[in-house]
């Protein structure tokens, strides 16, 4: 190995021997990393089977999920949920009887031979348990394949994955894990808003959008201006969201991963409040020149849920301006997050499979085939 480059592996028994890089973003892993490695990721994420560790490369720490073949966890740590679970909860978007039942069959058959491959027997890299990853910054070809050698010594049996990789935020990293052996698999589609770009916030509908809120009766505060007892509405909005309306598969955030967010500061928080009630909120964090939000919530029972959906896309947008960053507004909405000039990029799944059995490697290689050639068009259309 290079001596120019230091690479270590540290978990639960030796977590507390790690010297963290003296950085913003080495202070952020330290604080957000430590509580998860020492009392296990289930005490934050109630949906999650994993062990959490961290890989320490020169001045950078990653952390690293390590699963071992659980089928019923959140699709962030689980290639089965993202590409069998998820999609199956979405064929209702598919018209046509005839189409709606093949596609269901060929996702069970599917999700028998990835089960049959250990598809879920993975050590993922960069891993934040969030719908989206951002990377502190590019790796290079000669640090991914140092990478890959202490990984596959380390998690023989694992296959070793990089999520939410993509050919904007991602392109230098892109081409050195394909340098790497590394297989692209796309995973969804996903929409980037360079708040750089004043045209963005010349249109129709974004000054629609400006008018909504200037007319609209919510205050809007932050984190700091919160109670106690409107944590647990925070909280109770974004599970009415995302895990009652969407999909259990989304990850079942508690009340103690909540107050970690808050007090730590590892997550901004927009809240819309309205003659002393909550109705919306969004929660995003930043790294690296990027901007995502992986918390998000409002009362989908009230006559006005749409514009709270807009108002609080508004405020993040606005707060991604206020920064001059790259908003990652993830999947989903395409329409809405088209014509408000976000633009759209395929995101892939990383993975390295080289040193396992044919069997274990034969699942990737169909899903890569399958979803390359056939789900492209089904994304660019939903």
């Amino acid at each position: 190995m290079s001596q120019a480059f230091r690479i270590q592996i540290f978990d639960s028994k030796t977590i507390d021997q790690l010297v963290w890089p003296i950085s913003p973003d080495g202070e952020y892993a330290r604080k957000f990393l430590t509580p998860l490695i020492k009392n296990g990721i289930h005490h934050y994420i109630e949906n999650i089977d994993a062990e959490m560790k961290v890989l320490h490369v020169n001045d950078r720490v990653f952390p690293l999920v390590l699963t071992n073949n659980c089928y019923e966890t959140s699709y962030v740590c689980s290639p089965y949920g993202h590409y069998i679970s998820y999609a199956s909860e979405s064929l209702h978007l598919i018209e046509g009887k005839f189409i709606k039942a093949l596609t269901k069959n060929v996702l069970k058959g599917f999700g028998k031979i990835l089960k049959a491959g250990n598809i879920n027997r993975v050590v993922y890299v960069n891993n934040w348990l969030f719908s989206t990853d951002i990377y502190p910054d590019e790796l290079s070809a000669e640090e991914i394949k140092l990478i890959v050698e202490v990984l596959q010594n380390a998690f023989p049996a694992h296959a070793i994955v990089f999520r939410s990789m993509n050919g904007c935020t991602n392109a230098t990293s892109l081409e050195a894990l394909k340098g790497n052996a590394f297989d692209m698999i796309v995973s969804r589609q996903v929409y980037l808003t360079d708040t750089k770009n004043e045209d963005v916030f010349k249109t129709r509908i974004f000054k629609s959008d400006l008018k909504l809120m200037r007319e609209s009766n919510y205050e809007v505060l932050d984190e700091t201006q919160l109670t106690e007892e409107e944590h647990d509405r925070v909280l109770e909005l974004y599970r009415k969201l995302y895990i009652e309306k969407h999909s259990t598969l989304n990850p079942q955030l508690t009340r103690s991963y909540l107050k970690l967010f808050l007090d730590e500061g590892l997550m901004h928080f927009k809240v819309l409040k309205k003659e002393g009630k909550i109705d919306g909120v969004v929660g995003y964090y930043c790294r690296n020149g990027q901007m995502t939000s992986p918390f998000f919530g409002y009362d989908d029972t009230l006559s006005n849920s749409t514009q709270l959906y807009r108002l609080l896309s508004t405020v993040l947008t606005l707060a991604a301006k206020e920064k001059q960053f790259v908003l990652h507004q993830s999947s989903g909405a395409s329409f809405y997050k088209k014509v408000r000039r976000a633009e759209s990029h395929m995101e892939y799944l990383a993975v390295y499979a080289s040193h396992l059995s044919y069997g274990r490697k034969l699942p990737w290689m169909l899903l890569k085939h399958t979803m390359n050639s056939v789900a492209i068009p089904f994304m660019q259309k939903y």
